[in-house]
């Protein structure tokens, strides 16, 4: 007999004001809510801790795990999405005891113990043929969690490993579906978050039927299911008549596996293309669809080639090299590659490789890579005019905040002394960035950057740049109107930004405008409030805050939010009400029955305690209940869903969502009545379970039930811990034989 459950909100859940990790606040947002609320409550609003693209430290990670520097090159490092892990190619063979191969090796460092590990030393034990156990490892990528290292193996063909670091499992992945090894050549893999999805070039022709055009093509492989397919492909399946990727550059993945990103010189993918020039493309796995990103603003296509991209977490940024000079107006510098970020969403397409004050680069600039949601490009430049002081010659590593246009060099000592050799190497170098911006690793050949840099070889580095205190001047502040006579609705608002310099030579102001909400019930809509930014000497113009950050004291709030991201507002004590615009925004709800409305853009809403409604709308959207019996709806767009505590209804809407079931002990339930329940999964949109705390498939077991939710019951599926029985959550519409390990994810 199937049991029965009905299941509602839970409304009597005491209050905890923290809990949820705030540490997942927007880049240059650097201390956490935790922090900066007490200065706020009291008053003190003289300064904020952003994050700086300037400063922090430089580190260097080729080492033995006793601090001992690499006795051959290190070079090609890959970094993952929180920056602890580190890996890279080296010929060294001091960095690990027992390293006798004679070979090129891959080896991991956890930037947090210290430790160096050797990655690849399995391929010398693998019973295969002679050309994987003496192949010379090379071309890492680490999966954003960590937990997958893939290896280029060049012996007497090229192919690629994956080695999972929980099961100690090395698996083959430039394989056909069935298994059968890939008959050429495979290159440069590249991991979605996960670890899940590995995407490579290869020459191979045996991987996917049909494929007949005799070129490079790009393939994705799933470690869950051990299938392969082809992704370089048009709208409709059909393949391209010239190749993708190359010898030098790979594809990318967004952090879901859905997106990927690659270059090609066919020119049968999208219609017009007719530049007879690589263009830079992204293939929707779950659609099929496949657009264009190298193009203006305006839709045209880039007049040259344009080649290695990047692209956010989302997909909604890719960044990419180009030589076309009709990407952006003013562009004049045909002969060199430039850095361009083209946004899929609105269809802009900007120039990074800049100088603050739009200046052009009077050098190559290439190898760019994306933080996580796209704030931050970094790239390397032989230019020596994109900062003051750029004297060396050689090639240095650039970082661009798309956010205030500021433009960094990071490969400087510490003392700020620039490096007296290339950064990254010129040939096989590699940078790369971690998802929040804050890491960035890169090989290079001079020894300045660090003290003790003795052994005469390229090294691999880190610059972490921290969250080193910025005193930001808050001088001006307007009061608020009355709309609630019995308590007025006062509000302080903060301006929080320095003036810049566009490229037309006008002196503005941007940044952050602060609104502090009074102890009472507070209504503030932006649209409705005029929103100048405050005089400042010598401008020339003014505009409006392009994001604000909006903190309610106590009362239940209203906040009406603009379509400039709002983040992040915070409404304390109270019922309170945020409706956000089009922007990507963050909103935290604070103590009580919280309602967040995210509309469009990719916003970050977190009910935190109390029983709370978050609706993400439009955009790719995450989402976390905290403490309480909340409601969770994901709308349009690929969404994150996570309950926290207490037990949440998740509604994801449509696209690919993930919805997480937290597995650590105080996010399980004894009783199913306190689970959470996922009520529209669907696998065929891509929808995935997301377990965390490395749970795996294996560890659960499942239940039938008839559930009664809102009136109506349906079948549903209960997900059990196998070890100790306590429940994870609810799948409404799914019975237990129609859940297969594809439909959960690694959180």
């Amino acid at each position: 007999m199937i049991k029965s459950i009905e299941i509602y909100p839970d409304t009597n859940v005491a209050d905890t004001f923290r809990d949820i990790n705030t540490s997942i606040l927007p880049d240059g947002l650097e201390a956490s809510i935790d922090n900066a609320l007490p200065d706020l409550l009291s008053g003190n609003f003289r300064e904020i801790v952003p994050r700086s693209n300037a400063g922090g430290s430089i580190e260097r990670v080729s080492l033995a795990s006793d601090g001992s520097q690499g006795n051959w090159y290190c070079m090609t490092p890959d970094i993952s999405s929180n920056g602890q892990y580190v890996v890279f190619e080296s010929g060294a063979d001091n960095l690990v005891a027992g390293d006798e191969n004679g070979e090129a090796d891959i080896f991991l460092r956890d930037r947090n113990t210290g430790r160096t590990i050797s990655i690849s030393s399995v391929l010398d034990t693998l019973e295969s043929s002679t050309s994987y156990r003496e192949c010379h490892a090379s071309d890492p990528a680490i999966s954003g969690n960590g937990r997958f290292v893939a290896i280029g193996c060049r012996g007497y063909d090229e192919r690629i490993f994956v080695r999972d670091g929980f099961t100690d499992e090395t698996r083959l992945v430039s394989v056909a579906s069935d298994g059968t090894p890939a008959n050429e050549d495979s290159w440069h893999p590249a991991f979605d978050e996960s670890g899940r999805y590995v995407a490579f070039v290869s020459e191979a022709d045996n991987l996917v039927p049909g494929d007949t055009n005799g070129v490079e093509d790009i393939f994705v492989y799933d470690w869950q299911e051990r299938t392969t397919t082809r992704v370089s492909v048009d709208s409709n399946g059909v393949q391209g008549n010239g190749e993708s990727g190359s010898v030098f550059n790979g594809p990318v993945l967004s952090a879901d596996g859905r997106y990927v990103a690659f270059e090609s010189e066919a020119d049968n993918f999208v219609l017009s293309d007719g530049n007879q020039s690589k263009d830079i493309f992204v293939h929707d796995r779950i659609t099929g669809q496949t657009t264009r990103a190298s193009s203006t603003s305006a839709g045209t296509q880039a007049n040259w080639t344009s080649l290695a991209p990047t692209i956010s977490a989302d997909g909604r940024f890719v960044a990419f090299e180009s030589y076309a000079d009709n990407l952006v107006p003013g562009d004049t510098t045909r002969s060199y590659t430039d850095i361009f970020v083209h946004d899929r969403i609105t269809g802009q397409t900007t120039r990074v490789s800049v100088a603050e004050d739009g200046t052009e680069s009077n050098h190559y600039s290439n190898n760019a890579n994306l933080s996580g949601n796209g704030r931050y490009v970094v790239f390397e430049s032989y230019a020596d005019n994109l900062v003051p002081g750029d004297t060396n010659g050689v090639l240095d590593v650039f970082l661009h905040d798309r956010f205030t246009g500021e433009i960094s060099r990071v490969s400087v000592a510490d003392n700020g002394s620039q490096g007296n050799g290339s950064s990254p190497i010129p040939i096989g170098g590699n940078i790369a960035i971690s998802a929040d911006g804050r890491s960035i690793a890169f090989d290079s050949d001079a020894d300045n950057l660090v003290v003790g840099d003795t052994n005469g070889y390229e090294d691999v580095f880190v610059r972490d740049l921290g969250s080193d205190p910025v005193v930001v001047p808050m001088p001006v502040w307007v009061p608020g109107t009355s709309t609630t006579p019995s308590d007025p609705n006062v509000f302080t608002r903060y301006y929080i930004g320095q003036p810049a310099i566009t490229p037309g030579g006008q002196t503005v102001v941007s940044n952050f405008h602060l609104y502090v909400l009074s102890a009472g019930n507070d209504r503030l809509e932006l649209a409705a409030t005029p929103d100048p930014i405050p005089a400042v000497p010598n401008t020339d113009s003014l505009q409006q805050a392009n994001a604000c950050w909006v903190v309610g004291l106590g009362g239940d709030d209203e906040f009406i939010g603009d379509d400039n991201p709002n983040v992040p507002c915070s409404g304390n004590q109270g019922a309170d009400r945020f409706e956000l615009g089009g922007g990507a925004d963050l909103a935290i709800g604070g103590r009580d029955a919280d309602e967040l409305l995210g509309h469009g853009g990719d916003d970050l809403l977190a009910g935190n305690a109390g029983t709370d409604r978050l609706d993400g709308g439009d955009g790719a959207d995450s989402l976390f209940g905290g403490r309480g019996g909340d409601i969770l709806q994901g709308g349009n767009g690929a969404d994150v869903l996570n309950g926290d505590l207490g037990q949440d209804i998740l509604t994801g809407g449509g696209d690919s969502d993930i919805f997480v079931l937290r597995s650590d002990e105080v996010a399980v339930s004894s009783l199913l009545v306190g689970a959470n329940a996922i009520v529209d999964f669907n696998a065929a949109e891509g929808d995935r379970i997301g377990l965390t705390g490395g749970t795996q498939f294996s560890d659960l077991i499942f239940e039938e039930f008839e559930l009664s939710l809102d009136g109506t019951t349906s079948v549903a599926t209960a997900i059990q811990l196998r070890n100790g029985g306590a429940y994870l959550g609810l799948v409404r519409g799914v019975t237990p034989e129609n859940l297969n390990a594809s439909m959960f994810a690694l959180i």
